[in-house]
């Protein structure tokens, strides 16, 4: 019956590729069909991850109703599908003129799109009508303002604030861009305007100066002689020369500006939100900064890419040659189902193909790439095929040199491992976690997350828990993270040490939530037990206690590390100068941060008598304090 089963997986496989737009494996091998399920476990996964993102709890959808029909002076809409938002400034009669109400509703619209509504990936804003974008202030809200009025209401200050927005946001430029419409604009990230266009700073002509940015950002963006003419004569530009002298990223005509700056934003929603966020962080950086720091920002952020999981999918994508990796993510629900069941089909035609699969052990991959789940959707038929394919995996025994986790259906996978020749199913741990945010209850994500620390996978359940806080914005979910943290420290702490680290450094949000509930006396405990574990012979204890200890010192919370520097390095130990030499490599560009931490480490091993043997071990950090 399997072999049966096997001859109609590999007989229907080219009519399934065929609909996904892949391509079929040309031969019965091994290698071939490993990275198909790879690519084929992404397009589930992407799924699930759309599938989440519109996920809200019952309060979160309540409250973006209420703040969304509320809005008076502007529209906004936002497509779960593509990521994409459009804020429209709707004050047509006025030419979209921007009075306190616009201000206060379009930054309140933009920072709950940033931070708290997890399908916007791209914000787009634009006018009402085909006049203008926003032709400038309300001049009746500030003709009879004094400057007392002007000075005690910080008049124009609000708009500061999009500044904080890490989604990208994009203006599209309908029409008139004038005084406070242009530094609209200036604000954005990337302007695209009409043929129709038309922008400037007129501001003089009215007895002020422009005072929303536009000398500040205007000047960055044409030069301080093209900014000198536009605002000391009030002169406007058109889009053609808008873009010619740089103001403006480009020129389309009117009729499809915003088919045109919806391309442009759903090519950047295919990308990763985090990848994004850091370039256009790095972009602002060389904008208002020397070229000096910018560049020391610049390879910061690009080292803290290393800690995300897209880079290390998208380098094992490129290594596969999957050249549509990151499009192919946006499939339909079908085609979702369609790739589940290729990916059973093929872990069938695996079975058979020991000396291929071990053969393709070397292929580069990641965890996701080979633990994804699926969409509660396509559940039933999947959870129908994993009995018959575990059957099948123990009728056909498989024998590799590492264990390889393959999808056979949403909420299991089946290892095959080099010392048994047996299906081992586990249990995904982002759905308990989702489950226990629903019942209240964290028990299970503490038994789940103890397992998982003891197969020393701490990045996997800092990455399942910034997912899950990323959409429930459950402040629990970080409590149950530290909690989880402490209860296995002592018996996995460079898992533990690796999942803190790991936690801080990919989600700015998740790492705010986390670093409140976790206290000095936890460091101390995972610096000593990263000592037991690097005196019995786990060498990367000492790097895995520095780099979580180094982004406690980062973020700005140098006293949670001050206690466990003082008392590990008060003991002169190996792993006290090995941690402290990890410690001075991390901090080669900020040694004045590090600094700061061993001065108050220092000052508390002084008091305890251990001022001397903390200097000692300190020294191996080789920073000039």
């Amino acid at each position: 019956m399997f072999r049966s089963l096997q001859q109609r997986s590999l007989s229907l496989l080219p009519a399934v590729f065929r609909a996904l737009d892949v391509t079929a494996p040309s031969a019965l091998n091994g290698t071939e069909l490993l990275q198909n399920v790879a690519f084929l476990s992404h397009v589930v996964q992407q799924q699930q991850r759309h599938f989440s993102s519109r996920l809200y709890t019952s309060e979160a959808a309540d409250n973006w109703r209420s703040i969304r029909d509320s809005f008076t002076s502007i529209i906004v809409d936002v497509e779960n599908d593509t990521g994409i938002a459009t804020v429209t400034i709707n004050r047509p009669e006025s030419l979209n003129a921007l009075n306190t109400k616009v201000m206060e509703e379009l930054v309140s619209a933009c920072l709950y799109l940033d931070r708290q509504h997890p399908a916007a990936r791209v914000i787009i804003i634009t006018g009402a009508g085909d006049k203008a974008f926003a032709a400038g202030a309300d001049i009746k809200e500030m003709a009879t303002l004094s400057y007392s009025d002007a000075y005690t209401r910080r008049i124009s200050n609000g708009w500061e604030a999009l500044r904080s927005v890490r989604k990208p946001v994009i203006a599209a430029v309908n029409g008139y861009a004038l005084g406070g419409g242009c530094e609209l604009a200036l604000l954005c990230d990337i302007i695209i305007a009409a043929d129709t266009a038309a922008l400037g700073q007129p501001e003089v002509t009215l007895g002020v100066i422009p005072g929303m940015g536009g000398t500040q950002r205007l000047t960055r963006a044409v030069g301080k002689s093209r900014a000198m003419e536009m605002i000391l004569t009030g002169a406007r530009v058109g889009a053609g020369e808008a873009a010619r002298i740089g103001l403006i990223s480009r020129v389309v005509p009117a009729a499809d500006l915003m088919t045109e700056v919806r391309k442009v934003a759903a090519k950047i929603a295919e990308y990763s939100g985090p990848v994004i966020g850091k370039a256009k962080e790095c972009v602002n950086a060389a904008f208002e900064g020397s070229l000096s720091e910018g560049l020391a920002f610049e390879k910061r952020e690009f080292w803290s890419c290393f800690a995300l999981e897209d880079q290390k999918e998208g380098m094992a994508a490129f290594l596969l040659q999957l050249d549509n990796w990151f499009s192919s993510f946006k499939m339909a629900g079908l085609r979702s189902g369609i790739a589940l069941t290729a990916m059973m089909m093929m872990t069938v035609a695996l079975c058979d193909l020991a000396p291929s699969v071990q053969a393709a052990s070397s292929l580069p991959r990641s965890r996701k790439l080979m633990q994804a789940t699926a969409t509660a959707s396509a559940s039933a038929s999947a959870s129908a095929s994993a009995s018959a394919t575990t059957t099948a995996q123990q009728q056909h025994p498989v024998t590799v040199t590492e264990v390889h986790p393959v999808v056979v259906s949403p909420f299991h996978t089946v290892s095959i491992s080099s010392t048994a020749a047996s299906a081992a199913v586990s249990t995904d741990l982002k759905s308990i976690l989702l489950g226990c945010v629903a019942s209240g209850d964290y028990s299970a994500f503490s038994t789940a997350a103890a397992s998982a620390f003891a197969a020393a996978k701490g990045q996997y359940v800092a990455d399942v828990c910034a997912e899950v806080y990323s959409v429930t914005k459950a402040t629990a979910v970080a409590t149950a993270f530290a909690e989880a943290c402490t209860e296995s420290t002592s018996a996995h702490a460079v898992a533990v040490a690796e999942a803190v680290s790991h936690a801080l450094s990919i989600s700015p949000d998740f790492a705010d939530a986390c670093i409140v509930t976790f206290k000095p006396a936890f460091v101390v405990a995972l610096s000593d037990a990263s000592a037991q574990a690097y005196e019995a012979g786990a060498a990367a204890a000492a790097s895995a206690f520095a780099q979580a200890s180094s982004m406690f010192i980062q973020k700005g919370h140098t006293e949670l590390v001050s206690g466990a520097f003082a008392k590990s390095f008060s003991n002169g130990s190996a792993f006290s100068k090995a941690t402290a030499s990890s410690l001075g490599g991390a901090f080669t560009a900020q040694p004045h941060m590090l600094c700061g931490a061993f001065a108050q480490a220092g000052a508390q091993a002084t008091a305890s008598g251990n001022g001397s043997a903390f200097a000692s071990a300190a020294a191996s950090a080789n920073v000039s304090c």
